[in-house]
């Protein structure tokens, strides 16, 4: 059996043609010159009864939003697994924001200290304050350690910026 999904709801099946003297079971010349007769017709509404291995139509509905959620996991697991099979990053893998960038580098341990991690949010244009704390936030929602030594590289050397301001003083 075949099936043919033509548009979302609907779909053709097509069995193979039970005869012991054809080697094509499917009738692959003959429905390919019906369908290009369809297409030279420029027929809007093809009859796909006159194939010779139609057997009906299949109307289905819309996934559920459920259902739509495993079916988009599959995808996109599948799709990433196939990138990293050839070597390509995955969509996921790839910070887009700004924020994003300095986050990944931060929980990844890439930040020295709070001195390094001020300058790439400045860098990135992004305000001190609310950064922070957007981290903190992110930090929580990932079930990580809120404390940001823990992610720095070199603790020992980290400062708060008050500590920065009181030295240039």
């Amino acid at each position: 059996m075949k099936i043919t999904v033509l548009r979302r709801g609907v779909a053709i099946i097509h069995m193979p043609n039970q005869t012991v003297y054809s080697p094509d079971i499917w009738d692959e010349r003959v429905n390919e010159k019906i369908e290009r007769e369809w297409i030279k017709g420029g027929v809007s509404k093809p009859r796909y009864s006159r194939l010779t291995t139609f057997k009906g139509f299949i109307y289905f509905s819309k996934l559920t939003e459920k259902q739509e959620n495993i079916y988009q996991q599959i995808k996109d697991d599948k799709r990433n697994l196939i990138a990293k099979s050839k070597g390509i990053d995955s969509e996921e893998d790839k910070p887009k924001t700004p924020f994003e960038i300095v986050y990944a580098k931060f929980i990844n341990k890439e930040v020295k200290n709070a001195v390094m991690l001020e300058g790439m949010m400045l860098a990135h244009n992004l305000k001190l304050d609310t950064t922070k704390e957007k981290i903190r936030r992110q930090l929580k929602k990932d079930n990580k350690k809120t404390y940001f030594n823990e992610y720095y590289y070199d603790p020992v050397q980290s400062i708060s910026h008050e500590e920065l301001d009181k030295a240039f003083e």
